[in-house]
Formats: structure tokens, C-alpha cells, sequence
């Protein structure tokens, strides 16, 4: 594969390439320990602005992986196997200020892995923008994507056009453990396509574990979330988090905050609880009145 390694190189683009396939893209060579590895460098490109620029990256273990690499772009690639024999189709540990993927054509086709799809570990002020993780008979056997003790990171972007599309996950569409102040807008999440090799997942749209402060949605900056045979999502363990304005339906259940699925914890009158979010009370529709104005009580 491809190795950078020493913050002294500058200006490394690795773009236009086929790593870990047959010249013409169309058949799987083997990579024993790593497509392409960044390590403790600054600014390098891993593709380009169209998919023309993008590279096609298949290995066994890790496509990409960037250890101690901060402030570079992996954007308009092709990476990993359809018959998920990767662990993480992109791999960040203990880096920062790094872009994965992008607007229009700058996202990267993440195919499949027998982990996740994009994980980062210790890493933090991230963005992940515009990929589209899995295909209809492709898989993950994880998560899309797994933030794990990164904090500070963006996933789906500030503008339409900058969230992820993330199917065929067997656990987590993302996953956010031990990380706080995370924001994750625009997103569309379908773990579980109709139809598909995928379709009998039990998997949840977005798990929140023993995190905080992190935004999951917004006016007008809403995920959307269906056909995910669990909950939409999970909240677990203490702290508060701002779930708002998502689009939720055609899933096994809606918002949990007991992390037990289907569950449903009773309302009460003071709501003084601890647990996930204050285990907030969740409203009760008592009336609806269609006509010229609709109206919902």
C-alpha cells in the first residue's frame, strides 16, 4: 500500500489510484496490513473534488487509516468490500481537524466492512460530510459510523447537501460513546433496507451512550431516520442531549431513553428523575383535528 509518514513531507496528494485491486478497479488483490496509512503528518489529500480524483481502496485490515494526522482530506473515494472482509473502511485515531468526505461528489462511497464504516478514536473537530456508507446488499457488521471518546466533531454538516446516507448496518447507524458535543445534522439513516440481504438487522438508528452536550438534528438541520428494526434512537446513561426536529417513522420504536428496547418508561407529574436527558417526560397527543387548519393537542 501507501505509507506517509514525519509532519516534515508537505503537499502529499494521493489521488487517481487503484490500491488493493487490479489496475482496472474490478477485481480484489490482496493488502495484508493497511491500504493506505497516514501517521503523524499534517495536510495530506486522499482523493480529490469528483469522484475522477478518487481513488479505489480495498485491503484486508484497514483501507485508510490515519494515526496522529490532523488537518487532512479523504474525499471521492471507493473504499472497502462488498462482502465486508474489512475492519473499518476509515480508521482516525488521535486525530484532529481532519475531512471525510464533503459536498456533491466529494463524499466517498464506503461499500462495505466487518466493523464499521468510518470510526474515529481520541479524535476530535472532525467533519463527516456527504459519504454514503453501504449499498443495497452490502453490509457493516457494526456501525456506520462510531465516535468513540472524540468529542467536538461534525456529522452531516451545517447545509443541505452535507449529510450522510447510511444503510445496512447490523448494530448502529452512528454511534457515539464516552464523546461529547458532537453534532449530528442532515443525515439520512436506513440500517435496514426493504428487501435487501440487510433487512433482517435489528439495529438502531443512532445510540448515544454515556455522552453529552451533543446536538442530534435542529430546525431545519433534522436527520432523518426509518427502517431501523430497533429504536430510532437510544440515549444511555447520564447527561443531556438536544434531539430536535429529526424525522422519525417506520421504525420499531421511536426515541428510548432506558436503552431497553421497546420500553417505554411512564410519565409523571413533577418529572424529577435522573438518567438519560432527565428521562424527560414525552407528549401525549390527546386530540387531532384535520380541516382548513390542522390542529394537534
Amino acid at each position: 500500500g501507501v505509507v506517509v509518514r514525519d509532519r516534515r513531507s508537505g503537499n502529499v496528494v494521493i489521488q487517481g489510484n487503484c490500491i488493493g485491486t487490479t489496475s482496472d478497479g474490478q477485481s480484489d488483490l490482496v493488502n495484508g496490513s493497511g491500504a493506505i496509512l497516514l501517521q503523524d503528518i499534517n495536510g495530506v489529500n486522499i482523493g480529490g473534488a469528483s469522484q475522477s480524483e478518487g481513488n479505489v481502496i480495498v485491503d484486508d485490515e484497514y483501507p485508510v487509516r490515519c494515526a496522529y494526522a490532523d488537518s487532512c482530506r479523504i474525499s471521492s473515494n471507493i473504499i472497502g468490500r462488498g462482502n465486508g472482509q474489512v475492519m473499518d473502511a476509515i480508521r482516525l485515531e488521535h486525530s484532529n481537524n481532519n475531512v471525510i468526505g464533503g459536498s456533491h461528489d466529494e463524499g466517498n462511497i464506503l461499500i462495505g466492512a466487518m466493523e464499521n464504516a468510518i470510526h474515529l478514536d481520541y479524535s476530535s473537530r472532525n467533519s463527516i460530510l456527504g459519504n454514503k456508507i453501504g449499498i443495497r446488499d452490502s453490509k457493516f457488521g457494526a456501525n456506520g459510523i462510531y465516535l468513540y471518546k472524540s468529542s467536538n466533531n461534525i456529522v452531516g454538516g451545517e447545509e443541505y447537501g452535507h449529510g450522510n446516507l447510511i444503510y445496512s448496518c447490523a448494530q448502529t447507524g452512528i454511534l457515539i460513546a464516552v464523546s461529547d458535543s458532537n453534532i449530528v445534522s442532515y443525515n439520512d439513516i436506513e440500517t435496514n433496507i426493504p428487501g435487501s440481504v440487510t433487512s433482517s438487522y435489528q439495529a438502531i438508528g443512532i445510540v448515544v451512550h454515556e455522552s453529552n452536550a451533543s446536538i442530534i438534528g435542529g430546525i431545519g438541520t433534522g436527520n432523518v431516520l426509518r427502517h431501523n428494526n430497533r429504536a430510532a434512537i437510544v440515549v444511555e446513561g447520564p447527561g443531556a442531549n438536544l434531539l430536535s426536529a429529526n424525522a422519525i417513522y417506520d421504525n420499531g420504536f421511536g426515541i428510548d431513553l432506558m436503552g431497553v428496547a421497546g420500553a417505554t418508561e411512564a410519565n409523571d407529574t413533577l418529572d424529577i428523575d435522573t438518567g438519560p436527558n432527565n428521562l424527560q417526560n414525552y407528549p401525549t397527543i390527546t386530540t387531532a383535528t384535520a380541516g382548513s387548519q390542522t390542529r394537534v393537542k
